[in-house]
């Protein structure tokens, strides 16, 4: 409490026995974030010109940037969270926003921060980019082209960053301003693989709350009272600035943009709650419509949490797993024929029937259903009734050859994914599930506890050969919920292999690596077990 040493506990020598802080502080554009980050050196874009303005800190200041982004507030409580908002510069279309953030007071004479702010050009260049608006002329304009797009000013955004512990950061301040590798800033690195609907917003005003959550474009919440905003994960160039993505799941650095968040009354003004499954909260005065709350959101512990239908069952699609996996594709084939499986027909997706009726030979859930040379399997059944084995029959195949082909490395086939409910993509993964399984723990185990050997591998089979493990009517090796990594929905895709002695069945890379977000993404599902929830209507 002595800032000048002279032991007289008065810092600054006014003589009322504290320290008051004078803040040299830098206005930079907010896409500079991860290079002001890295070092304020890095900083290209200063922010002339604009109004900087305490919020709610007694007595206020205000302040106008200089030519080089650069202004000061002067005698400051120390140690006191001090809340900023800075008026960005009206443009085309005329219209300024307000960027927010918090800073908390040193106990030193002086302190130098630096603090983003953002034009509407920009937010409506990130929503166009982030896929909220289909052109850049709708992400700025009303429809008449006579102002700016009011749900991006009667509205407000949050722009943050997940963080978590990184124990190698530097933060040495090297000034590596275009490091291809975002690096970890004090310890601390951003959170790749996360979903936009573990984000969630309270937003209350005049005494009412209105919970805000992530909604897919042209998409609504089940429950009406619900307010849809729009989740959208930013992507780093290759200068280390911030540009919007269609990503499912958080990129490198953990940045995202949360657009229209909205009170009760369907403003974007009141105080704001925002949280994150796995993170803790952070809570902001969103004092207007039309502001945006810059934050950061730290790891907490808790596993993140992931919903199958929402988050995983997309990747099939997203990473062109169907393209294989279709009638015509080369997972299913054209000429290649499966007894009870016609791989041309139309209906090649599987339907599933449990009751005696449809399903007379009854289903045998060690097999895939579908595919190429599936001889051992008990039945394929479709939606039109159509390639069943006959009741009491042997295996028929559905077409004149008699003899199926078998594709070179393959043993046991799988089934169309294409046009498949999220239901059977989750019958197949977990080798037979229903919905009568998904609240039932012993069932669950029975598919998802894999047997490993002593180094922590998948146990091989055949006295110690490695074969394909999904030939096994023993293990489930597709999802290991004791073991996430080698389960092989996670290994066979894989450019970079876990390592699971299995890896080489599967024909394509489709997966980067181990860092790629959707795979990211399906471990953490695996984590906490791997289940289906299903929606409500």
């Amino acid at each position: 409490g002595d800032g000048d040493g002279d032991g007289d506990g008065d810092g600054d020598g006014d003589g009322d026995g504290d320290v008051d802080v004078d803040v040299d502080g830098l206005v930079y554009d907010l896409r500079e974030w991860p290079r002001a980050s890295i070092d304020p050196g890095c900083i290209t874009m200063p922010g002339a010109g604009l109004e900087v303005s305490t919020v709610g800190y007694v007595p206020a200041q205000t302040a106008v940037t200089d030519a080089n982004g650069q202004f000061q507030f002067t005698q400051l409580a120390p140690l006191t969270p001090v809340t900023v908002e800075i008026e960005s510069i009206p443009s085309q279309p005329s219209t300024s926003l307000r960027t927010q953030s918090r800073f908390v007071t040193t106990n030193a004479p002086s302190q130098s921060l630096a603090l983003p702010s953002h034009s509407f050009e920009w937010l409506a260049q990130t929503a166009f980019e982030c896929g909220l608006y289909p052109t850049l002329d709708a992400a700025l304009w009303n429809a008449t082209f006579t102002g700016p797009n009011p749900e991006l000013t009667v509205t407000s955004t949050i722009v943050g960053r997940l963080l978590e512990p990184a124990g190698d950061g530097d933060g040495d301040g090297d000034g590596d301003c275009d490091v291809e590798s975002f690096p970890s800033i004090n310890d601390q690195e951003g959170v790749i693989g996360v979903s936009p609907y573990a984000l969630s917003v309270e937003l209350e005003a005049g005494g009412a709350t209105q919970l805000n959550l992530h909604a897919e474009v042209g998409t609504t919440n089940p429950d009406p009272t619900v307010n849809e905003m729009f989740v959208c994960f930013l992507e780093l160039d290759d200068q280390n600035r911030l540009v919007g993505s269609t990503s499912s799941f958080s990129q490198e650095g953990g940045f995202f943009i949360a657009f229209g968040l909205e009170n009760s009354g369907g403003i974007g003004n009141g105080v704001a709650t925002v949280e994150a499954t796995g993170f803790g909260s952070t809570v902001v005065n969103l004092s207007s419509a039309g502001t945006t709350a810059v934050m950061e959101l730290s790891r907490n512990g808790e596993l993140l949490e992931y919903n199958f239908d929402l988050d995983i069952y997309p990747i099939f699609t997203q990473y062109a797993c169907s393209a294989c996996h279709t009638p015509g594709g080369f997972a299913v084939g054209t000429t290649t024929i499966s007894y009870g499986y016609d791989s041309s027909a139309p209906q090649a997706t599987m339907a599933i029937h449990a009751d005696a009726a449809d399903n007379p030979g009854g289903i045998d859930p060690e097999f895939d259903f579908v595919g190429p040379s599936n001889q051992e399997w008990g039945i394929g059944l479709y939606s039109d009734g159509t390639c069943a084995t006959p009741p009491g029959g042997a295996l028929v195949p559905c077409m004149e050859e008699d003899t199926p082909t078998v594709p070179v490395g393959w043993r046991f086939g799988y089934p169309s994914i294409y046009d498949a409910t999220p239901e059977e993509v989750y019958f197949m993964l977990s080798r037979g599930l229903t919905p009568s399984d998904y609240d039932d723990q012993a069932a669950l185990d029975a598919k998802f506890i894999c047997e490993l050997d002593t180094n922590g591998e998948l146990l091989t089979l055949n006295g110690g050969t490695v074969i394909d493990a999904d030939a096994s009517t023993k293990e489930n090796a597709r999802i290991c919920t004791n073991a996430p990594e080698k389960s092989l929905l996670v290994d066979r895709p894989l450019s970079t292999s876990a390592d699971s002695g299995y890896d080489l069945v599967h024909p394509q890379d489709n997966l980067p690596s181990m860092d790629t977000p959707a795979v990211r993404a399906i471990i953490g599902w695996i984590e906490q077990g791997a289940r289906r929830e299903v929606l409500a209507p």
